[in-house]
């Protein structure tokens, strides 16, 4: 699911809207205790961000694959030159003390599969699927979904 610009805001019952992030189009994939991170381009990041053994313990499933914006949140706004910092990191002292001045929250807003692939489900079963697996936490929570109001969430 790619980011979509529309001229202005509709109401449509067969249209759900999310919030757009400020941050990096993230791939997390967990298997068991594992956890990696990739970009849209399929570079793995997961060295970059040692948060991510936390977010595999928010996911209450052995095996899944998550469509995530990773964000750095400033009172609430998502910072996007803070979170591109983080990406530019590739000394391991530095990454650690970004966890402290840079804390990264992972902001999930779809499954790609589980034990199964799920991606011909429709969207709002696999919110529903997403939102019973992922417990939240300061470093992964599911966006909020609006069905057919599009007003109210902008």
């Amino acid at each position: 699911m790619l980011l979509g610009t529309g001229k202005e805001v509709i109401n449509d019952d067969n249209t759900i809207w999310q919030i757009k992030w400020d941050g990096w189009r993230i791939l997390i994939h967990k298997e068991g205790n594992r956890i990696e991170a990739y970009t849209r381009e399929g570079n793995n990041i997961t060295a970059k961000f040692p948060e991510l053994k936390a977010v595999g313990q928010s996911i209450k499933e052995h095996t899944a694959i998550i469509d995530a914006e990773g964000v750095v949140l400033r009172n609430g706004n998502s910072i996007f030159e803070d979170f591109a910092y983080l990406g530019s990191l590739s000394n391991k002292d530095k990454i650690e003390q970004a966890m402290i001045t840079h804390p990264t929250t992972f902001i999930a807003f779809d499954i790609l599969g589980t034990k199964k692939d799920v991606k011909k489900e429709p969207l709002i079963e696999r919110l529903d699927r997403l939102k019973s697996i992922v417990e939240p936490t300061n470093n992964l929570i599911v966006t909020p979904s609006i069905e057919g109001d599009g007003k109210h969430i902008y």
